[in-house]
Formats: structure tokens, sequence, C-alpha cells
């Protein structure tokens, strides 16, 4: 029995499906009102398409979206939120090629940050020449420029993978691909950051590559949105390689200012991928050899991020004051107080985070000096 929909449904529990197969277009999504795990019930066949549901506040239960295996089951930490799971059958996910990935990736949302254990499901008949037994797990998050890998657990029997502490955050993209024939470039690490005064190092780190024929340095200052090449910052990459690779560059003499710093990964195809990118505050001596930095109230992005244990942060105010740097977690519960006191404009200001005690997800940390604040998100991956 197949169903197309191409409404906006809402179902009020309990929706029970035995068999068959409901595909709902992209403009429309299955809602399932109820809050219970049973308010919807696979049983049998699948939902080719959008299912949202609502996960109560604190609910370690299991949560099944698009199929009898497709599952979320929560760590119990996380507010009421709204979870949108879609299902794309039938079709590789973008930017890999041929052999690299099943034919399924999922669209996972959330209006708040979840951890827990997903599982992903796949029909055999969409393994793509893949043997199950070297199925992983990939996810490729908002600005990103490579799947990455992560660590599950396969369940054959059942045809599923099972994700321990996967993050379920904002959105991102889900699929099961090839461990011996990873996707394109893995990025394990990226960061930035000022070195003797004017210099800005940067180093990374690749899980695995494939036809990687090398990285250029790109460079924009925070008063232009257009990301330009550095001069000779061309780094050779390692071809193809299941090993992990480290790298390192360093601009040298780079002006007073904030600046924002991103890898272009170059094939050898010549398909090229961008990285994030990440935010550094340049110092350099003045004529008198005082050092200097921008006048501004400003709170850096962490690096590197996401991160384990430990990060930098930094930041500079436009005026002295008291001023903190705190970190909270997702439910506003205070985690750490990195700086407390006074902060003076044109200094740089540095604080290193140790989350070490801390458990995997989503944290926020936020400045506050003289009335104006800043509050950003990083990621703790261990």
């Amino acid at each position: 029995m197949f169903f197309f929909l191409k409404k906006f449904i809402i179902f009020a529990p309990p929706l029970i499906l035995n068999d068959g197969l409901i595909t709902n277009y992209w403009n429309s999504q299955i809602v399932i009102t109820g809050t219970s795990p049973s308010a919807l019930n696979i049983i049998s066949g699948s939902i080719n398409g959008r299912v949202v549901r609502t996960i109560p506040a604190n609910s370690t239960e299991s949560f099944q979206f698009t199929d009898i295996n497709t599952v979320l089951i929560p760590d119990g930490t996380q507010p009421t939120t709204v979870v949108s799971v879609s299902a794309v059958q039938g079709e590789q996910p973008p930017y890999v090629t041929q052999g690299q990935a099943i034919n399924r990736y999922y669209y996972v949302w959330s209006s708040n940050s979840i951890s827990g254990s997903l599982w992903l499901s796949y029909d055999e008949s969409e393994l793509n020449g893949i043997s199950e037994n070297d199925l992983t797990p990939y996810c490729w998050t908002p600005g990103a420029t490579q799947w990455r890998a992560f660590g599950g657990v396969l369940n054959a029997a059942d045809n599923y993978v099972a994700i321990g502490g996967a993050p379920v955050d904002n959105w991102s993209k889900w699929t099961l691909g090839s461990l011996s024939n990873p996707l394109p470039i893995q990025l394990a690490n990226f960061s930035a950051f000022v070195s003797n005064e004017s210099d800005v190092q940067l180093n990374w780190g690749t899980i695995s590559e494939t036809n990687n024929y090398g990285f250029y340095i790109q460079q924009r200052h925070s008063s232009s949105n257009e990301f330009v090449d550095v001069s000779n910052s061309f780094v050779q990459g390692h071809g193809t390689t299941l090993e992990p690779q480290d790298y390192s560059w360093t601009h040298t003499g780079v002006p007073v200012g904030i600046y924002y710093y991103r890898l272009k990964q170059v094939d050898l195809n010549g398909t090229i991928h961008f990285s994030d990118g990440r935010e550094v505050t340049v110092l350099s001596p003045t004529s008198v050899g005082e050092r200097q930095t921008p006048t501004a109230f400003n709170l850096a992005q962490n690096y590197p991020n996401p991160f384990n244990p430990s990060t930098q942060i930094q930041f500079t105010v436009d005026k002295a004051g008291y001023t903190t740097l705190t970190v909270f977690d997702v439910l506003g519960r205070q985690a750490e107080i990195l700086f407390a006191g006074t902060a003076e404009p044109g200094k740089l200001y540095s604080a290193n985070f140790d989350a070490s005690h801390l458990t995997n997800g989503t944290y926020f940390y936020k400045l506050a000096n003289g009335g104006q604040t800043s509050l950003k998100k990083m990621l703790l991956l261990k």
C-alpha cells in the first residue's frame, strides 16, 4: 500500500503504521501532536519524507520517526524540544561519488540541542555495493564542507546503525557510508591563532583523505564579506589515505584587525571545498614598541570547535569595566566562569576552557561588559 501526501498533515495520536510506504513531498510534513513515544507506532513499513515530533523534557524513552528502526533516544538532559527527521530514500546524499554512501540519507533538525542515541536504518537494497560490516555513519552540519565520520554500532539483523552521543542541534544531514572507501576529506580539527604579535598560525588535521590535491588559505577582514586567497599559501595534500594527517601554515606580517580564515581544499579533479571560517584578532607592534589591538567589543569564536577536551576563547572590550566570560549548558545552568574582573580596551584577552569534567553536547559562552553582551555556541565531542 502506498500513500502520497502533498499537504501539511497533523495527526492526533496514535498514528499506527502496520505496512506500506507513505511518501510526503518536501513542502509537506507529518506532525505528531502527542508527546508520548507511542503517539507514533511503526510496526512495519516506512515514511519517505518528513516527520515532526515533540520530545518531552528529560525523557529517555525511544521515539520512532520514519520507520521502526529510525529512532532517537535522548539522554534526558534536554528541555521540551521539537525534532524533525526527513528520510530521503533511494538517493545518494549530495557531495559523494558512487560507492561511497548508501542510497538513503536523512535531514535532522531540532529546536534545542539534544544528546543521546540516534538510530539510522537502511534497507539492504540501498547498500550500493557497500558491505554491511563496512557501514559507518557520517554527518554534514551547517557551514561544513565535508562529511564527518562518527562511531556507530551496527545491528545487521535489524538493519540499523546506532550512534551514541550523536549531536542533534539545529539541522544536519546524516547518511551511512563506507569506512574503507571514505567520503571526501574529513577534517579532524582546524584552528587559527595569533603568534609572534603579527603572525597568524593555522593548524588543521584530517581523519582521512580522498583524492586530495591540497589546500589554499583564504582570508577576509571583518569589514568585508569576501574571502580571498592568501599569496603563496598552497599546502600539498596526501592524495588518498586512511591515515590521519596534520598540517600547519603561518601567515606572517598581518596588520592589526579582526580577520577570518578558512581552507580551500582542492581535489585532484579540480573540485573545490571550503571549511568553516576561524576568527582571529591580530596584534601588531606600534612605532613606540607597544602592543595594539582593536578597541572593539568583540567575542571570538572558540577554537578548535568542535573540541575535546579544551578550547580557547578570545575577547576584546571597547571600554574599561567589570567583565565576565561565563559558560552555560543548554538548560542555562552555569558550567564555569572563565573570566571575572576588570577588562581594558586595547588588550586581547584569552581564556582556556577545559571541559574534561563535562558531558558531550552544546555549550554557550557569554561575554558581558558595561551593559553589553555577546553570546556564542560551541560543541564538545568526546
